[in-house]
């Protein structure tokens, strides 16, 4: 599955996360309806849970979001 993909199912105003290999740093953060192009064609790889989306709440950083993750 690809990042473009979760673009037509997620909302457009929902807040998104992308990961890469470094779990510190994301390769994106913000909506879903910014995603840069250059990431629509990325395709998913699964997280530390074994899914492709994760739903995280209350972070200390950041309000809640999905987070996604590829191979960078």
């Amino acid at each position: 599955m690809k990042i473009k993909k979760i673009m037509k199912i997620l909302p457009a105003w929902e807040r998104i996360r992308i990961w890469g290999n470094d779990e510190n740093t994301p390769l994106y953060d913000g909506y879903v309806e910014d995603i840069p192009s250059r990431l629509e064609n990325e395709k998913l790889i699964k997280g530390p849970d074994g899914a492709y989306l994760d739903i995280r709440y209350n972070c200390s950083d950041i309000e809640d979001h999905v987070a996604i993750f590829i191979k960078e």
